[in-house]
Order: structure tokens, then C-alpha cells, then sequence
């Protein structure tokens, strides 16, 4: 859910206030296009239908091949992503989502589902990238999620509630 303010020109996901101009990440599958213009970081695009359109691919964001091979040791992995990111430089990173996506919220999409508690956001290059920028940029970059509805105590246990 967008809501915007109009006087600041923000835009508020949950208690996450995101610029005029931002970048957000998120998930191709938890993505929805009220969050911004969905930005593809990934070497492939999804094998599955998206119930939206993606106009924006950011090629060199996305792992390199040899860093790819390198995903089973955390550490390897992120330090030659980041040497790569460190090589490129912040101001051209967010140049290129600028670029991308304008004055928009340029929201950088891969596949982990960092909700899930099996998949740590330090194992997804976004995240990765999203802290790099947060560090070197002093950008403030969420993870953006939809709003989902937390179930009450007696559905989750499978309660059922009888009338008097």
C-alpha cells in the first residue's frame, strides 16, 4: 500500500517512509507496482508469469558469473560482489537507477524471499548491495514487503469459535 503526503513528497510502506525520488528492494514474487518502478538485477528474468511489467534491467547489478559460482561461500561471494560495486562506485550505482526510473522510486528486484526465515538477507545480492549504498551513500534503502494480514492467535493454533 502507497500513501503519499503530498507536501514532502513521500511515500509510506508500513512505517517505512521512502523519498521522492528512492530506491527500495524487494522480491520479484512479493513485488506489487504501487511499491515503484520494479528495476531487474538479476542475470535472468523470472520463469514464471509476473502480473507486471518490467521495463527496467540493470545488467551490471547483477552477479557476474564468476561471482555467481562463488554463492556457496558467503564471504567469497560478497566480497567479490562488493569489490565490483566498490570498482563501479555509489554515484554511479544510483545514477543508473536514476536513469532507469527518473524521479521515481526505483524498487531493485532479484528472487530471495528474505521473509522467509531459511533464506538470511545476507545471502541475497540486493540486501548486499542495499547495505553497501546505505554504508557509502548514507542512503536509507528498505526491503519492501506487502502489507499481509497477521492472523489473530486462535487461527493459528486452528481454533474455531462457537456461538453461545
Amino acid at each position: 500500500m502507497v500513501s503519499g503526503d503530498g507536501a514532502s513528497g513521500t511515500h509510506e510502506f508500513g512505517p517505512i517512509r521512502v523519498s521522492e525520488f528512492g530506491i527500495a528492494t524487494c522480491s520479484f514474487k512479493a513485488f506489487t507496482p504501487d511499491m515503484g518502478s520494479p528495476v531487474r538485477i538479476t542475470r535472468y528474468p523470472p520463469r514464471w508469469k509476473l502480473a507486471y511489467p518490467i521495463r527496467h534491467y540493470i545488467r551490471v547489478l547483477a552477479p557476474s558469473q564468476a561471482e555467481w559460482d562463488l554463492r556457496d561461500t558467503e564471504e567469497a561471494f560478497s566480497s567479490a560482489y562488493l569489490a565490483r560495486m566498490e570498482a563501479i562506485g555509489p554515484e554511479e550505482v544510483i545514477a543508473l537507477v536514476r536513469t532507469a526510473v527518473g524521479n521515481g522510486i526505483g524498487v531493485l528486484l532479484c528472487y530471495e524471499d528474505i521473509w522467509n526465515a531459511e533464506v538470511p538477507d545476507r545471502a541475497c545480492h540486493r540486501r548486499l548491495l542495499a547495505r553497501w549504498l546505505e554504508t557509502r551513500a548514507s542512503l536509507m534503502i528498505p526491503e519492501l514487503a506487502p502489507l499481509r494480514r497477521v492472523r489473530s492467535d486462535a487461527e493459528s493454533a486452528g481454533a474455531t469459535h462457537e456461538a453461545d
